[in-house]
C-alpha cells in the first residue's frame, strides 16, 4: 500500500515537472518569435481601414509631421514611413519589399535587441526598423508594392499615391488636400525629395502632368499584406479593390492632358483656362525657387567633385526637376498660343492672357542665390537649353548665364 502511494505521488510530481518544462519551452519559443516582433497585428487591412488611413493622413499629417520627429526621408521613404507608422499605431500588418527582394514586415525579430516603447516615436526598436526599411527601399520597390487604380472621385482621396519610377530616377508623392470649389486645381500633393534628410514636406498642385506609363508611373494604392504558409507576402494587384489599367489605356490619351482628365473625373468638368493659366504660372515660379535651394546645396557639396552615378551626384543634380520646369513652360505656351485649349479660353480673353503672361515674365524675379533674374530670362534659357543640371557646374552655368 505504501509503495503504491509513493508511485502515485512520484507520477504526479513527474507530471507537474513535465508541464513546467513544456511551459518553459513554450515561453522560450514565443520569446524568440512572436514576443520579439515589432508588434502583434490583431487587425487586417480592408476598405474601412483604408478610409481610416486617409482620414489620418488628412488630419494628422501636416507639412512638419516627420520633421518634428527627426526622421530623415527622401520621397519614397516618406510614403513608406507613413504607412508603417499608421500600421504600428493601429496594430495592422505591414510589408515592404527591399531592393534585394526580401519581405520586410512587422513580425521580424531582426531588431529585438533594441528597446521598445508604447509610443512609436520613442520606440527605439521600431525607429531602427523604419530606418533599415527606408535604407533598402526606393520608388522602384514602392511601385512594385502598389497597384494602379480606377480614377474615380471615390478613389482619388487623401493618401492616394502618385509614383513615377524608371531606371534613372523616380518620385513619389501623395494626395494631401482636395479642393472642390471648381475654381482651383482640385489636388494638392505632399512629398519629400532627395537628398535624404530631415525636412518639411514639399507641396505641389496637380498641374501639367504627362499621361502615366504602365509599370512606370500613375496613381497607386498599397497592396494589402497577407499571411501564407511560407510567410508574409502582398495580395496580387488584380485582387485589390478598384484595380484598373484605365490610366494606361484610356482612349482620350492623345486628346487631353492627364491633369485635365483627372480634374474632370473629380469635378465633373475641366478647370477654366484663366484659373489654369494662373495656377501653372504660380507653380512654375515655385518650382524655380525650390530649384535655387537645391542648386546652392549642390554647389557647396560638390564643387566639381561629385562623380557621375554617385549618390551625391544623384542627390544634387536637377535633371528630372529641369525637365518638369520645361514641361510647365511648354504647357503654358501651348495653352496660350495653340488652339488646343480654345474650349477653355475663348478668343475674347486669349489676347488678354497673352499680355498678362508677358507682364508676369517681366515683373517676376527669381533669386538664384548669386543674383536675381527676371522670369522671362530664365524661361529663355530653358527654351534654348542653356541651363545645366550637373551639380559639378558653377551656379551661373546651372541657370544658363
Amino acid at each position: 500500500m505504501f509503495l503504491k502511494v509513493t508511485i502515485n505521488r512520484s507520477a504526479i510530481l513527474l507530471k507537474k515537472f513535465v508541464s513546467k518544462v513544456i511551459l518553459f519551452v513554450s515561453f522560450l519559443f514565443f520569446a524568440s518569435s512572436g514576443w520579439s516582433q515589432l508588434w502583434h497585428a490583431d487587425q487586417s487591412w480592408s476598405l474601412e481601414w483604408e478610409n481610416k488611413f486617409s482620414a489620418w493622413i488628412e488630419n494628422e499629417v501636416q507639412e512638419d509631421f516627420l520633421h518634428k520627429y527627426n526622421i530623415q526621408t527622401d520621397c519614397a521613404d516618406a510614403l513608406i514611413s507613413l504607412r508603417w507608422i499608421f500600421a504600428r499605431i493601429n496594430k495592422l500588418p505591414v510589408v515592404s519589399t527591399s531592393s534585394r527582394g526580401e519581405k520586410l514586415h512587422h513580425e521580424l525579430a531582426t531588431w529585438n535587441k533594441y528597446k521598445t516603447h508604447q509610443s512609436w516615436w520613442l520606440d527605439e526598436r521600431f525607429l531602427k526598423a523604419l530606418n533599415d526599411v527606408n535604407s533598402t527601399t526606393s520608388t522602384r520597390t514602392l511601385l512594385n508594392d502598389t497597384y494602379p487604380i480606377e480614377l474615380l472621385r471615390s478613389t482619388l482621396v487623401v493618401g492616394t499615391l502618385y509614383i513615377t519610377s524608371d531606371h534613372d530616377s523616380g518620385h513619389a508623392e501623395w494626395i494631401q488636400k482636395l479642393e472642390m470649389t471648381g475654381t482651383k486645381i482640385p489636388l494638392t500633393f505632399f512629398s519629400s525629395t532627395v537628398p535624404k534628410q530631415v525636412r518639411r514636406f514639399l507641396v505641389y498642385p496637380l498641374v501639367k502632368t504627362k499621361w502615366p506609363q504602365a509599370k512606370k508611373s500613375g496613381f497607386m494604392k498599397f497592396r494589402w499584406p497577407q499571411k501564407t504558409q511560407t510567410g508574409w507576402s502582398l495580395t496580387d494587384a488584380k485582387n485589390m479593390p478598384h484595380y484598373s489599367l484605365e490610366q494606361y489605356e484610356s482612349d482620350v490619351r492623345n486628346q487631353i492632358d492627364f491633369d485635365d482628365y483627372v480634374t474632370e473625373k473629380i469635378l465633373g468638368h475641366s478647370l477654366d483656362g484663366v484659373n489654369k493659366f494662373f495656377s501653372l504660372a504660380s507653380h512654375l515660379v515655385d518650382r524655380l525657387e525650390k530649384r535655387a535651394a537645391i542648386v546652392d546645396e549642390g554647389f557647396k557639396a560638390c564643387r566639381a567633385q561629385c562623380k557621375e552615378n554617385s549618390s551625391q551626384f544623384y542627390n544634387y543634380s536637377t535633371y528630372s526637376r529641369d525637365a518638369a520646369i520645361l514641361f510647365l513652360i511648354q504647357g503654358i505656351n501651348e495653352m496660350i498660343y495653340s488652339t488646343r485649349y480654345r474650349s477653355n479660353i475663348d478668343d475674347a480673353i486669349a489676347s488678354d492672357i497673352q499680355l498678362k503672361w508677358s507682364q508676369f515674365q517681366t515683373s517676376t524675379e527669381i533669386d538664384m542665390g548669386i543674383r536675381k533674374a527676371a522670369l522671362g530670362e530664365i524661361i529663355f534659357n530653358w527654351n534654348e537649353n542653356r541651363f545645366s543640371s550637373n551639380p559639378n557646374d558653377a551656379i551661373e552655368k546651372r541657370w544658363g548665364f
